[in-house]
């Protein structure tokens, strides 16, 4: 898999990169003030949505100059 498989508009990974500054903290919280609203499931459901995410980012990155 290279950067070409997967082009994602600016604007749309712009938002996702938002998303994850913003809720990341917010799932955290949560997770440990409020096990019964957001327990270990969905917490691994967010560890994965970010992963995906973060494979966007990487799958994005301008190429090396030759």
């Amino acid at each position: 898999m290279d950067q070409n498989d997967i082009v994602v508009p600016r604007k749309i990974r712009s938002g996702l990169y938002i998303l994850l500054v913003i809720a990341s903290p917010v799932v955290g919280y949560l997770a440990i003030s409020q096990p019964d609203i957001i327990g270990p499931n969905e917490v691994a459901l967010w560890a994965a949505l970010t992963t995906a995410i973060a494979l966007i980012a990487r799958l994005n990155l301008t190429p090396p100059s030759k």
